[in-house]
């Protein structure tokens, strides 16, 4: 069972490493590199919102 988990994470990881690959190649463009930097950031920024928004529970 370890080996046939080690054999599937190998094969995620490996698709992970294509993935990244093929978008890494859109993403040397300024423009575009531009882009995702902006949408990126927006997002953390609305993640960070949505943390401090967030009510604590009451102990």
């Amino acid at each position: 069972m370890g080996a046939l988990f080690l054999l599937m994470e190998l094969v995620a990881v490996a698709a992970y490493a294509i993935l990244g690959s093929r978008i890494g190649r859109y993403l040397r463009g300024g423009r575009t590199l531009q882009w995702f930097n902006r949408v990126s950031g927006a997002l953390m920024l609305a993640f960070s919102v949505g943390i401090v928004a967030m009510k604590r529970p009451v102990a």
